[in-house]
């Protein structure tokens, strides 16, 4: 789905939140799976000078991220998957059995939620492009990714909710911060929020 707003009003809230800089990940990395999300993202903030970086996980342990990450990247990994060859299991199942083989169940549980995941790719990432970068995994708190919960004021939905509401033309005043509901407010008097993936869909048919 596109972004809810354009990248300027994004940027605007990220400083208005606190950021010092906002650096656009080019679209081939950004629209791209975990991995090469990951790889670009990485990338980009090696190359900014980082020394280390935040992300929101399910699991804040970096340290059993990165030992996931080595893991990973090994050739007894490689050995591992290629004997889970279940017809029709997905890669996601097939990849968390062989690590569970590697390093057992409780080890690669995080493998199984979805922001630790990433952060098991922002670590692979790092390792891989060898840059001293300290991964820092932050807790992650209120909904899931995609869970639905009750719309209350001060509570933390998850993305796709907040983005649903807002398509439902619904006021997301009191679920996020000051600002960016007044950016909200402010592109959809200009008829630019919501954005939509319908009004694509004849340009990406073309």
């Amino acid at each position: 789905a596109p972004a809810m707003l354009d990248k300027w009003s994004r940027t605007q809230c990220a400083l208005e939140a606190g950021a010092d800089l906002v650096a656009e990940l080019p679209l081939s990395w950004a629209c791209a799976g975990a991995e090469r999300f990951a790889a670009g993202g990485v990338a980009l903030a090696g190359a900014l000078g980082a020394t280390h970086l935040y992300f929101g996980s399910e699991v804040p342990d970096p340290v059993l991220l990165l030992r996931l990450a080595q893991a990973l990247l090994s050739p007894d990994f490689a050995q591992a998957l290629r004997l889970q060859n279940q017809p029709g299991l997905p890669f996601a199942a097939r990849r968390q059995r062989a690590v569970e083989a590697l390093l057992g169940p409780e080890a690669a549980r995080p493998l199984a939620l979805p922001n630790a995941t990433l952060g098991v790719e922002y670590c692979k990432a790092i390792l891989s492009q060898g840059l001293a970068i300290q991964p820092v995994a932050v807790r992650r708190t209120g909904s899931g990714h995609g869970q639905q919960a009750p719309v209350e004021p001060g509570a933390v939905l998850s993305a796709s909710q907040l983005r649903s509401l807002a398509l439902q033309g619904r006021d997301l005043e009191g679920l996020v911060p000051g600002f960016t509901q007044a950016a909200l407010e402010e592109a959809r008097a200009q008829g630019r929020f919501p954005a939509q993936i319908k009004h694509l869909e004849r340009a990406i048919l073309c």
